[in-house]
């Protein structure tokens, strides 16, 4: 199986979170791939499961996260597990 672990951060702690995991997932036995959303991926995830992990800004999640998820392919995910981790500051 596949997941993907996607995440924003401003101060790194998002990153710490998003990569352990990543290691537990692979521990399971999954195939990860850890994506900053900040970086450029040239091919969308379509994977088994996705964690998505974010601050929160002014009470909700980044503006980049939002505009991730929007982009999201409906049929890719419709019925697969996305997991939002986030916390406030």
């Amino acid at each position: 199986m596949k997941g993907v672990v996607v995440y924003d951060t401003y101060f790194g702690n998002a990153k710490v979170v998003a990569e352990a995991i990543a290691e537990q997932l692979e521990r399971e036995g999954y195939e990860v791939d850890l994506r900053s959303i900040r970086e450029r991926h040239p091919v969308p995830p379509r994977d088994d499961i996705m964690f998505l992990g974010s601050p929160v800004r002014m009470g909700s999640v980044t503006g980049r996260v939002k505009r991730y998820v929007k982009k999201l392919s409906e049929d890719a995910w419709r019925d697969k597990p996305i997991v939002v981790c986030s916390r406030p500051l």
